[in-house]
């Protein structure tokens, strides 16, 4: 499973976290393995993203301030595409994950859009 996969995984179950059902404590636990792994996927990009940042002729990461924010860029364009390229791979691997199974019939009684269960079914709700 890719980090986007499981991105949508976290969209469906946050928009049936609030819903009072059976199946409460399948879903925060759920939410909680998405959440590891895209916390893991973004300390991944970040630690990608200070490889290529631009630094000054002492080796030390070059600050800018954007939006009265500190912030870090990759102003070579040879070192963005590298990156860039590590980011795709990064996006492409595969993971395997096991979710909380919920069974269909808890939420056979719930109205819910398919936009919610489309990236749920066969990874969490089975038959």
């Amino acid at each position: 499973m890719k980090y986007a996969q499981i991105g949508a995984i976290k969209v469906s179950l946050e928009a049936l976290k609030d819903k009072e059902l059976p199946i409460a404590y399948e879903l925060a636990r759920n939410l909680l393995i998405c959440d590891k792994f895209l916390e893991e996927a973004q300390g991944l990009v970040q630690v990608l993203h200070t490889g290529f940042a631009d630094r000054d002729s002492e080796g030390v990461l070059v600050k800018y301030i954007e939006e009265g924010k500190e912030a870090h860029k990759i102003s070579d364009p040879i070192k963005l595409m590298q990156f860039q390229k590590e980011l795709l791979k990064l996006e492409n691997e595969e993971h395997e994950i096991k979710f909380i199974k919920i069974k269909r019939a808890a939420l056979e009684n719930t109205m819910l859009t398919a936009s919610v269960l489309v990236p749920l079914i066969d990874t969490i709700i089975e038959d």
